[in-house]
C-alpha cells in the first residue's frame, strides 16, 4: 500500500483526480412516471444496455449487494429498476397495478430512455416478469437470462393458491421500515396476468439463459421451460446453491458475461 504522505505533488494530485472520477461515476437515483405510477431506477456505466429485474419482496439493491451491477456496469450502461410495489417506486394497493403492468414499466421506461433493446436479467419473481415480456414485446430484447425461476407458465390452482398465501402473510407482517407489506400483498394477488402458455415459450426466439441452484425448488419448472423453449439454448444448474445464494455464486455472473457476448 503506498503512503499518500510520501507522494510527490504530481502522483497526488493524480490519485484526487482517478478518485473524483470514479465518484462522478456512482449510480444515482432517478424516477420517471410509468402510466401514473413513479418508478425509481439506477443506472451507470456506458456501451450495451442490461436491465436488471429484482425479486420479490426485494429492490435493485440486491442487484449491488451481489457486486453484480458493479461489475457489468465496467462495460455496459447498467440499469435496475425498483419494481413498482417495492423500493422507493411507487406502492399502489390495487392488485390490478400488478401483474403484466409490471413488465410494462420496464418497455416504459426504455421509451423514456429512448432505449429500443437491452439485454434483460432477471432473478426469482424479476424472471417471471421477464418470461411474460418475452411473449408479449420480444422486439425490446437483445437476450434473456432467467434466474432462479422460470415464466410463469399457465395458472393452475396450485399457483392461485400460493399466492394468496404469500399475499394473507404479507397482510399479517410487522411493520419494517421501506415495507408496505398491503402493496406486496397486491403484488402477489396480481400475479396471474403474468401467465404464458407452453404454445407462446416455443416461438419465442430471443437467447436465453437459465441459471437456478440445484437445492432451488425452481429447478423442475425451469426445466420444463427449457424443453418446451428453443431459444433457451443453455440451463445452467450451480451445484449446492439454493433459491437465496444462486446469485451471490461467481459462476452466477459468469454465465451472465458469457452470455451476454
Amino acid at each position: 500500500m503506498i503512503d499518500s504522505g510520501e507522494m510527490c505533488t504530481p502522483c497526488r494530485i493524480i490519485l484526487l483526480s482517478l478518485l473524483l472520477a470514479a465518484s462522478s461515476l456512482k449510480a444515482e437515483d432517478r424516477f420517471f412516471d410509468s402510466a401514473g405510477i413513479r418508478i425509481r431506477y439506477v443506472e451507470q456505466g456506458s456501451g450495451t444496455v442490461v436491465v436488471l429485474l429484482h425479486g420479490y419482496g426485494g429492490s435493485s439493491k440486491a442487484w449491488f449487494d451481489s457486486g453484480i451491477f458493479a461489475n457489468l456496469a465496467q462495460d455496459h450502461r447498467v440499469i435496475a429498476l425498483d419494481l413498482r410495489g417495492h423500493g422507493l417506486s411507487g406502492k399502489p394497493h390495487n392488485p390490478k397495478a400488478y401483474g403484466e403492468e409490471m413488465g410494462l414499466d420496464v418497455v416504459r421506461m426504455m421509451e423514456h430512455l429512448h432505449i429500443s433493446k437491452a439485454h434483460m436479467v432477471g432473478y426469482s419473481m424479476g424472471a417471471r416478469i421477464l418470461g411474460k415480456l418475452l411473449v408479449t414485446h420480444p422486439q425490446r430484447f437483445l437476450s434473456a437470462t432467467l434466474g432462479g425461476s422460470p415464466p410463469r407458465l399457465g395458472w393452475p390452482a396450485s399457483e392461485a393458491e400460493r399466492a394468496e398465501k404469500d399475499a394473507q402473510h404479507q397482510e399479517q407482517s410487522k411493520p419494517v421500515d421501506g415495507q408496505d407489506f398491503a402493496a406486496l400483498a397486491a403484488v402477489a394477488r396480481g400475479r396471474a396476468s403474468q401467465a404464458v402458455t407452453a404454445e407462446q415459450l416455443g416461438a419465442v426466439k430471443v437467447p436465453t439463459l437459465g441459471i437456478v441452484g440445484s437445492e432451488d425448488p425452481s429447478l423442475p419448472g425451469l426445466r420444463e421451460v427449457k424443453a418446451l423453449m428453443p431459444a433457451m439454448k443453455d440451463l445452467l444448474v450451480l451445484e449446492g446453491s439454493n433459491h437465496g445464494t444462486t446469485m451471490k455464486r461467481p459462476k452466477f455472473i459468469k454465465a451472465v458475461r458469457q452470455h451476454l457476448r
